[in-house]
């Protein structure tokens, strides 16, 4: 997990320093990294990135998304799909409430509120997760209640954990310990 947040860490900075379109020099025959595009979520003018908070939502080998889909209840999404929404978003600092979309590519898709989430200025975040996904539901939808999904968003410079809910794959908030 160490090297899943070095390299979300690393992405960003790139992204912040040389912009989406400058990529690092590669190794031939290397392919290279999506670089996630920030959609600023916040009004007015924009801001250095000293005054705003970044949250990137994780992604794992196109099976598994994070998405941001709404903020303070207003949509981030520029589409009318069913599914998706940015990955990656610039926000003004403080306590926000975030909605965001956990999907599992044919497994599980839902959406999922965080309520009461505080971002400092200056620091990016990953909204990221732990879960032991079945290889298929195969229809078998009475096994959603047994799934345990901890979503979690972790401080990209401290490692830190500031934001943790307990899911199964319904949606529903359980506790830690069921």
């Amino acid at each position: 997990m160490e090297k899943r947040y070095k390299i979300t860490l690393m992405i960003i900075i790139i992204s912040l320093l040389f912009g989406c379109a400058s990529l690092p020099l590669l190794v031939e025959g290397e392919i290279p990294p999506k670089m996630p595009v920030f959609i600023k979520a916040y009004d007015g003018d924009t801001l250095p990135r000293e005054q705003t908070s970044m949250l990137l939502g994780a992604k794992f080998e196109k099976q598994t998304a994070i998405y941001i889909i709404g903020i303070d209840g207003r949509s981030t999404s520029s589409h009318k799909g069913l599914t998706g929404g940015p990955e990656a978003i610039v926000v003004l600092p403080g306590t926000h409430d975030l909605k965001i979309q956990f999907r599992d590519k044919g497994r599980i898709t839902m959406s999922i509120d965080l309520p009461g989430v505080n971002l400092d200025a200056g620091v990016g975040y990953l909204i990221d997760f732990k879960a032991d996904l079945p290889p298929s539901i195969d229809g078998n939808y009475n096994q959603l209640s047994a799934i345990r999904i901890n979503m979690m968003i972790v401080n990209l410079e401290t490692k830190n954990i500031v934001y943790q809910k307990m899911l199964n794959g319904w949606g529903k908030e359980v506790n830690q310990s069921e």
